[in-house]
């Protein structure tokens, strides 16, 4: 029988970024390596992509409510109480599904299924998309974030913890003090997207609109309203007509930011897709103007694209994003800087053409996903 690994992933209802589509990624890949992967989610949107990926997956269970601080620390029994009914769920899967690994990638599958795992004598492995230095904080004062205390002393269950850059590891690690045993069991892996170039050849465009595009959730801390500014600005600049502004990707504020750009002809909303490859390949200039980032899956997946890229200059992006090597950096929440760079890639076609080049370099350097899978996780699972 092939080694089965379960893949964990749960997000909220209106959340489907790159933490989502990487479990399809990962199955993908451990599927052409001869294990048998199941993506276990409660993420509607995430089964069915799975589903169009012909991945096989099993609807799991998440509990919507996910802050338990100030006065709803008092509703913390019933947090243990769900947390053991969920232990015994992921008991009965590891038995139905013979999984030998569970790969495990959010907050409260972070203890219920650690438990279960080790309670099994599974492999247990974490990765961390972004998410453990917020769940750790507070974690060393007494009556604060309970849940993050769960999820520390479930840490210790673990094989591995990957986390996915240099700048997570400072994060991450910074709970960790005087916890060596803690710090031996982590592991940076950087994240990897599937090479599929091919799949997407340049395009010749002319006569088309010069297109700047994201990719994203649909949020603030997105940097979408800068987006918009910023395209505004630059249509003021250089004359409309010239330039459109495509916003693929949902989320809770959605309707804010299509109010905000509803005087505008030429920025558009096009909602969730389910290629978003071939939309950021038409693209000229992709954006990702956001406060906060991982290592950036829609990120890479431009680099892998050889696509012209501005990124803001925030965690992790400055590990992929050489200032006017890779892409432009530019500072977060300016739109006046946003709107230069963007101008600048207008006007700048010898510009343009090394950063595409140097963008697809760097990614096939060290953020092929298949090397990754190959090389850094499989290894993991079986040793």
């Amino acid at each position: 029988m092939d080694k089965v690994v379960l893949l964990v992933r749960n997000a909220a209802k209106n959340d489907f970024g790159g933490a989502e589509t990487y479990q399809t990624s990962i199955a993908t890949l451990l599927k052409d390596s001869g294990y048998t992967p199941i993506i276990v989610s409660r993420s509607q949107k995430l089964l069915t992509y799975t589903k169009g990926k012909s991945l096989r997956s099993i609807r799991g269970w998440w509990w919507s409510k996910q802050n338990w601080s100030g006065i709803q620390v008092v509703l913390v029994p019933f947090y243990i109480v769900w947390q053991v009914v969920l232990t015994v769920w992921y008991i009965n899967l590891i038995i139905r599904t013979h999984a030998s690994v569970l790969h495990i990638q959010s907050k409260d599958d972070f203890i219920a299924g650690t438990l279960a795992g080790r309670i099994m004598g599974k492999k247990v492995i974490w990765t961390d998309h972004m998410d453990l230095r917020y769940i750790l904080r507070n974690i060393s004062k007494p009556f604060r974030n309970p849940v993050g205390k769960f999820v520390f002393w479930s840490a210790r269950f673990t094989n591995h913890i990957i986390l996915i850059s240099d700048n997570e590891h400072r994060l991450v690690t910074s709970h960790f003090k005087n916890r060596d045993d803690l710090k031996r069991q982590i592991v940076i892996i950087k994240n990897g997207v599937i090479d599929q170039k091919h799949e997407y050849p340049d395009k010749a465009k002319p006569n088309e609109l010069f297109t700047y595009c994201i990719a994203s959730r649909i949020v603030s801390n997105k940097g979408i309203g800068e987006a918009i500014e910023a395209f505004v600005k630059l249509e003021s600049r250089i004359g409309g007509g010239k330039v459109q502004l495509a916003i693929y990707g949902d989320g809770d504020e959605r309707d804010k930011f299509q109010k905000q750009a509803e005087p505008y002809n030429s920025i558009h909303f096009f909602g969730y897709q389910t290629d978003t490859l071939e939309k950021i390949n038409d693209s000229d200039v992709f954006m990702l103007p956001s406060y906060q980032e991982g290592l950036s899956i829609a990120l890479l997946e431009a680099m892998m694209l050889g696509k012209v890229i501005i990124a803001s200059n925030v965690d992790s992006n400055p590990e992929l994003i050489i200032d006017h090597e890779t892409g432009l950096l530019v500072h977060p929440r300016d739109a006046t800087a946003l709107a230069d760079a963007m101008q600048t890639m207008y006007e700048d076609e010898a510009l343009r053409h090394h950063l595409k080049q140097q963008a697809r370099q760097f990614y096939e350097k060290g953020f092929n996903l298949s090397t990754s899978i190959v090389e850094r996780i499989i290894p993991l699972y079986e040793n």
